[in-house]
Formats: structure tokens, C-alpha cells, sequence
């Protein structure tokens, strides 16, 4: 199966196209890819030790917040309390609260969640190409500092970049967020996941 664009964020629905070139719509693609949005200050676990450095995953887990949401939509049984436990665990964290990248991929287990690169908001046909080709971006943010987000899909051709949005873990609701909004602007930092 071939995603033509995501099915993500509140109330979106996109399109994707099987191998036969037959479209699926809506419930179809929800249910085979749905977004599961996530807010590091969700009561669940914002009071929750973020690695070991004495702050919380509500005050400075949005990496891992972001990290959840696109492990999430690739399929992996995870939230930001069980993927913090998982790097607590396992040597996930560099200076007490800094996210190894590649160690959070490793929480599925083989043949899940990829590390793919570090990167930069380069151009919209490249943020766009990953994104059909099944990547999930987490985008750095100035918001705070640092502050990370996921960007959960585009609308129309993806050749512009308002045409991106981005959900920010930060937010306690699914707030869609434009590229270029003045938080999230090209050339910003990226991390991609498939």
C-alpha cells in the first residue's frame, strides 16, 4: 500500500492508494494509521521523573511527548510514561533529561520503529516526500528552548510550507499549528522515525 498523504490530526481525513490503484477514505485510514496526540502535561504522567534529572515529564518532556505520538502513529504500544520508563531502563538519556534518539526507536524491539536522521526543515518537497514515504518528523521549536514537536501531516499539495502542520506537546488539546507560524520555521532542526 502506497500513502498518497497522512490521515492525521483532529477530524482530517486523507487519502492513500493500494497497490491497484483502488482509494480508501476516512474510517478506512483512521483505522490503519490513526494519530494518538499526546500533551507531556497530561495528568496521566506530567508529575512523573523526567530521565534523571530532577524535572518532570510535564515541565520538559516534549521530546519524548513527540517521540510517542510518532512511534504511536507507526504502530508501537507506547506513551511518554512508558517510553520515559523504557529510557530510564536502558541508557536512553544523556545528561540526565537529553533523549538518545536512536535509543527511543529501540523500544518496540527489531523490525519496529526506525531511527532514521537528524536533519532541517529543508524545502516543502522534501518534508512532503518523507512524509508519503511513511517518515514521521519531530521538529525543533521555538516555543521554548529547546522545545521539540511532531509534524503530524499537510493539506493540499504539501508545496508550501503553511501547507505542514505540526501538533505541540506542550498544548494540553490536538491544536493544529502552521509551519511558519513563528515557533516552527524552515530550516528548523528535524528528527525523523519510520
Amino acid at each position: 500500500m502506497r500513502w498518497v498523504s497522512l490521515a492525521l490530526g483532529a477530524g482530517l481525513t486523507a487519502a492513500c492508494v493500494d497497490g491497484e490503484g483502488e482509494d480508501f477514505r476516512a474510517g478506512e485510514v483512521e483505522a490503519a494509521r490513526a494519530l494518538q496526540f499526546f500533551s507531556q502535561r497530561d495528568p496521566s504522567w506530567a508529575d512523573v521523573q523526567l530521565g534523571s534529572c530532577g524535572e518532570t515529564i510535564g515541565s520538559d518532556g516534549c521530546a519524548i511527548s513527540a517521540i510517542a505520538m510518532a512511534m504511536r502513529s507507526l504502530g508501537a504500544d507506547v506513551t511518554p510514561k512508558s517510553l520515559n520508563a523504557y529510557l530510564q531502563g536502558h541508557g536512553g538519556y544523556s545528561d540526565g533529561c537529553l533523549v538518545y534518539w536512536g535509543e527511543a526507536a529501540d523500544m518496540d524491539g527489531a523490525g519496529g520503529v526506525q531511527w532514521v536522521h537528524g536533519g532541517a526543515l529543508a524545502s516543502p518537497e522534501a518534508i512532503r516526500a518523507g512524509l508519503d514515504q511513511g517518515k514521521r518528523v519531530l521538529v525543533k521549536s521555538s516555543r521554548f528552548t529547546p522545545h521539540w514537536v511532531f509534524l503530524a501531516g499537510y493539506d493540499g499539495a504539501g508545496a508550501a510550507w503553511d501547507d505542514f502542520y505540526y501538533l505541540d506537546p506542550y498544548d494540553l488539546t490536538a491544536t493544529e499549528r502552521r509551519v511558519g507560524d513563528g515557533w516552527v520555521s524552515p530550516g528548523a532542526s528535524t528528527r525523523v522515525y519510520r
